[in-house]
């Protein structure tokens, strides 16, 4: 006698749409894809950020400026800068300053010796 085979259920059965475990729609052509429920929304926004100190256009009204643009207080600053050619840029312009505008060196008299004290 042969061994004939049962037909399985098991195999002929067919899925159902819904009892498959994390079942994917598949995706149309031309559809816009939806969101997932767990989906994190990684979207980037920038924004310009306009320091007043660094503008190119400064308001320099009123301020007396060597060749370099500077006024005597940017100089003066200058004169305690690490590198040598600065410090030279800067008593330069400073000296600039006095000369064409003598007034200035005597209401800042006392912040001009003291960077001239530095230099020493």
């Amino acid at each position: 006698r042969k061994w004939q085979k049962k037909p399985s259920a098991f195999l002929n059965k067919k899925r159902s749409a819904g009892s498959a475990d994390f079942a994917r729609t598949k995706a149309k052509v031309g559809r816009k894809v939806k969101r997932r429920t767990g989906d994190v929304d990684a979207t980037v926004t920038a924004r310009q950020l306009a320091v007043n100190e660094q503008s190119v256009a400064k308001d320099r009204g009123g301020l007396k400026l060597s060749k370099r643009g500077l006024s005597l207080d940017e100089h003066l600053a200058q004169l305690g800068h690490h590198n040598d050619k600065q410090r030279a840029a800067a008593a330069a312009g400073c000296a600039e300053i006095i000369a064409a505008h003598g007034d200035e060196a005597w209401r800042r008299f006392g912040d001009v010796l003291d960077g001239a004290s530095r230099l020493l």
